[in-house]
């Protein structure tokens, strides 16, 4: 919703798909396999659209879902991974009450006895740098994605579940060839400005999916690009002022 109110409540209501959904799906295949076998199967035989149907190939995973499974192999040949991954629940469903509202996560796994979460991150590369507006400069991925708010309220469902703080991790594994894989562990210094972000824009955001303020469009995004409509002319320090 941060990044285009508009966009995001027409994916909501189903009114838009964004085009290229298959870096999506990617991440979803890497997933469903630390899930569980029978998850990654049910994945794979639900989106048949991940078997090429043409060609020498045909049959077999196409491309980027083969590049799926070597992100796969190169977080198990890790065994700090391994270790951690395997002492696990997987998929488990988190919910409690922030700021006055309900709220509902999955985490992808999870250790009570030993309390820390992980959450796996599928990324182009680990090391790109992306520009942020609200960070207002470039800025690695967890930050250019937003997941330090994602972290932060996992965090606080959980320590009012179980009522005692976990530690946080990410595991990142890039799409590149060989894949770059990281342990990242973001510290309170990271995650506690979230709470107040999160703070100043939960009842606008709420204002907004209830229907009772009408969302703003970023004006750039796919969806904003697709239903753009000129009605006059802008001057040149215009351009980049949008």
């Amino acid at each position: 919703m941060m990044s285009c109110e508009t966009a995001e409540l027409a994916l909501l209501k189903g009114d838009y798909e964004q085009s290229n959904k298959e870096a999506l799906l990617v991440g979803n295949f890497v997933h469903s396999f630390f899930e569980s076998e029978e998850a990654h199967q049910k994945f794979i035989d639900e989106h048949p659209e991940i078997i090429s149907t043409r060609g020498a190939s045909k049959g077999h995973l196409k491309a980027n879902f083969k590049v799926g499974e070597q992100m796969i192999d190169r977080l198990c040949d890790e065994q700090l991974f391994t270790n951690m991954d395997n002492t696990c629940e997987h998929e488990v469903i988190v919910t409690g009450k922030l700021f006055g509202y309900d709220w509902k996560g999955k985490i992808d796994a999870l250790n009570v006895e030993q309390g820390f979460f992980m959450d796996y991150k599928t990324v182009d590369d680990i090391r790109k740098r992306s520009w942020s507006d609200k960070y207002r400069g470039m800025v690695d991925f967890v930050r250019a994605r937003d997941y330090l708010p994602q972290m932060w309220v996992y965090s606080q469902l959980l320590e009012q579940k179980y009522g005692r703080p976990f530690k946080c991790f990410i595991w990142a594994v890039s799409k590149q060839t060989p894949s770059d894989v990281q342990l990242i562990n973001p510290s309170s210094v990271w995650l506690e400005p979230e709470e107040f972000w999160i703070k100043e824009h939960i009842d606008h955001i709420e204002q907004v999916m209830n229907g009772e303020v009408a969302p703003t469009a970023c004006g750039h995004c796919e969806y904003c690009r697709k239903h753009k409509t000129i009605t006059s002319a802008i001057d040149v320090g215009e351009i980049l002022a949008e």
